[in-house]
């Protein structure tokens, strides 16, 4: 059988050929009949082909060149090869566009290349802000930094003015006249929140409209009734004592809990909305779930993965009403080892919609006898609770799970829609609760589908790279921790152990971030490849089917295995799905967290760009060549630029990771602690400037 791969062992092992030659080389008699001038057309544009000038085929290795993405930076062009870059010096850049896919010559070196052929256009699209300038409109990026200008000419400007937001396309590029380009997309006055928001969740491919067919859906799932025949095989537990904890504002209640004092140790039932009865595989409402990936969540709205029908309606474990859902229900022993547990389909009636905020100034003892009345449902459970959380966070840490006391931001909004204040929201004891209930229930349902031997999407987060551990262990040794460089990979308790020294110190926040930026991103797999962070073997997500697909995807097949439907041809059929929702569910987690970050930012401008000229006090965050960061109490982040330290002409020391001035010998350190004047926020980019005051 004709394969790329045979293709390639063959042109690997001779001089450039003629087709005609190269299907000889393949023994093919009669090359009309054949795939093979398809499958040279393919590897030809996936790069690892090339026609000579004579029109003979050999492959881009043996001519020396590698195929990557064209990009460019502030004063060069790149290719981006894997993790690596090669620089692209402008009057070699061959035509190249950004994005567009390249074959590269290397220098000797391999640190320069020059164009050598563009085997991919790009459509790359780029969101920013159009400045008219002597009656010429210039494009500028709300993110990062064009190497040339970028200019719009009137014909292109598709009903954009000045200072609109809008989304452009390259049309050409010369070194002389620098990206020409033509608006494709106008959102609007880029200093208004309507456009930002618009541009945020176009250039992250937010859906924020169903379509036709997943309301019907939606619709008719809605009008579906539990009756008796919906009851078979569930477990009944409508007279269990069952409640929900959540933020106050909360509408989507896709979790609830039970538990109770056992001979041995706890009874704790952690009870997941039963999404998977209502969201059937390959449905419109399927389908659409799928391609959102995740619920987006904002200051002042939600963009549900599902339609609110079910994610505020059927599926949402109201109190007082009849919901379907998924049980875990653990026995633990007194030091909150699971020694058994059961997975059931059930129906339960929450007993009461319990906030964080009661629930917390119940444990706290500040409530007020009113709160204590309307919490009569749950009060008794509130210490058990309590006691086996810290049991479990006691457990946890014990071995190497990390907690990151990182600075979380809340937005708060006046009746208008404009920012108000922005504060620290800080996890209470309900929050600590909750979160090691979903903890246990994700590794308990995680454990059990791995040892079925079946197919599974796993929440993982693989070991941290060795050079960023280490630049992080360069920073605390300059705090005046001793640690040793790392050669052979770290243990999440090695991590712990930094984090921990740093606790309660003016640089607990600062170290804590830093360590949470030198490891890898969690992501979705196939694969049980363990959680670092958490230092557990087997985990995924489980707990939160309405905002999640990872999550309904994980309870159909706990369906299929606990209900006895896991047949031969589901099994096969689930080894490709788990490949393909474990990818596009790690795309759209990325995608979702991107938009709530830029918006959350475009909030935090708009807050500071009403205190232009106040002062207030910071904590230096980073220090970079071009200046250092300050993070404020309240979470604001601003760039103090060194054009701006106008005392004296500073330098960035690399291996202290300081600024320091020449004459004055002053250091600017992270985690110093500084007095600072807000002098410019442009909402359009979430940019925030300060100065020393």
């Amino acid at each position: 059988m004709l394969t790329k791969e045979k293709i390639i062992e063959v042109l690997s092992k001779t001089e450039p050929v003629f087709i005609e030659d190269l299907a000889y080389l393949l023994g093919i008699e009669d090359i009309s009949k054949t795939d093979l001038f398809e499958l040279v057309r393919e590897l030809e544009q996936q790069g690892q082909l090339i026609y000579t000038k004579k029109n003979k085929i050999t492959t881009t290795l043996n001519m020396k060149l590698i195929s990557g993405t064209f990009i460019f930076s502030y004063d060069t062009g790149l290719i981006k090869v894997g993790e690596n870059q090669v620089k692209i010096p402008v009057e070699k850049m061959g035509g190249a566009l950004p994005f567009d896919t390249v074959l590269v010559k290397l220098s000797k070196s391999g640190q320069f290349g020059e164009v050598y052929k563009v085997i991919k256009k790009a459509e790359a699209l780029f969101t920013g802000v159009l400045k008219k300038k002597n009656g010429v409109y210039n494009f500028i990026l709300s993110k990062g930094k064009f190497l040339y200008k970028t200019i719009v000419a009137n014909k292109f400007l598709n009903g954009a003015k000045n200072n609109d937001k809008v989304k452009i396309q390259i049309v050409s590029f010369s070194i002389r006249e620098g990206f020409l380009a033509k608006v494709v997309k106008v959102f609007g006055n880029a200093y208004t929140k309507d456009a930002n928001y618009l541009a945020i969740l176009d250039a992250n491919d937010i859906i924020t409209e169903f379509s036709p067919q997943t309301i019907d859906d939606a619709n008719n799932k809605t009008k579906e009734i539990i009756d008796e025949k919906v009851l078979i095989n569930r477990l009944d537990l409508r007279n269990e004592a069952i409640f929900t904890i959540d933020p106050h504002d909360a509408l989507d209640l896709d979790d609830a809990v039970s538990i109770e004092k056992t001979e041995n140790g706890y009874k704790l039932g952690v009870h997941i909305a039963d999404v998977s009865h209502f969201v059937v595989s390959g449905c419109p409402l399927d389908k659409e779930a799928i391609l959102r990936g995740t619920s987006v969540y904002f200051a002042d709205k939600v963009v549900p993965m599902l339609p609110e029908q079910l994610s505020n309606g059927v599926c949402s474990l109201n109190e007082k009403v009849d919901r379907l859902a998924m049980s875990v229900i653990m026995e633990l022993d007194q030091n909150g080892n699971v020694k058994d547990f059961i997975i059931k389909d059930s129906i339960i009636r929450s007993v009461k919609k319990c906030s964080y905020r009661d629930i917390n100034s119940l444990i706290s003892k500040t409530n007020d006898e009113e709160l204590a009345k309307s919490y009569e449902a749950v009060l008794p459970y509130l210490d058990l609770m309590l006691e086996l959380a810290e049991k479990l966070r006691k457990k946890r840490f014990a071995r190497g799970s990390l907690d990151f006391e990182l600075n979380e931001s809340k937005v708060i909004l006046d009746q208008n829609g404009v920012p108000t204040e922005i504060i620290n929201r800080v996890r209470g004891e309900s929050e600590k609760i909750i979160e090691e209930f979903m903890l246990l229930a994700n590794e308990t349902t995680a454990k059990f589908v791995f040892f079925q031997e079946l197919p599974y999407i796993y929440r993982i987060h693989e070991k941290p790279d060795i050079d960023k551990i280490n630049n992080l262990i360069k920073v605390v040794r300059l705090l005046g921790y001793s640690a040793k460089s790392i050669k052979n990979g770290i243990h999440p308790a090695q991590l712990q152990k930094i984090i921990s020294h740093f606790m309660n110190t003016k640089y607990e926040k600062v170290i804590s971030m830093l360590s949470l930026r030198s490891l890898a991103k969690a992501k979705y797999s196939q694969i049980c490849l363990g959680h670092f962070g958490l230092s557990l073997e087997y985990y995924c997500h489980f707990t939160s089917p309405i905002r999640r697909y990872p999550d309904l995807a994980c309870h159909r097949i706990l369906k299929y295995i606990i209900n006895g439907e896991m047949t031969e041809n589901k099994q096969n059929n689930l080894k490709n799905f788990v490949v393909d929702a474990s990818l596009s569910s790690s795309q759209a987690e990325v995608r979702a967290l991107t938009a709530e970050r830029a918006i959350e930012d475009m909030y935090k401008a708009w807050y500071m760009s009403l205190r232009i000229g106040q002062s207030f006090d910071g904590v230096i965050s980073s220090v970079t060549s071009f200046g250092f960061y300050v993070e404020l109490e309240n979470t604001v982040e601003g760039l103090v630029r060194v054009s701006d330290l106008i005392d004296d002409y500073y330098v960035f020391n690399q291996d202290r990771l300081c600024l320091v001035g020449e004459r004055t010998k002053r250091v600017y350190n992270i985690g110093d602690q500084i007095k600072i004047i807000c002098t410019a926020a442009d909402i359009s980019t979430g940019q925030i400037d300060f100065t020393p005051f």
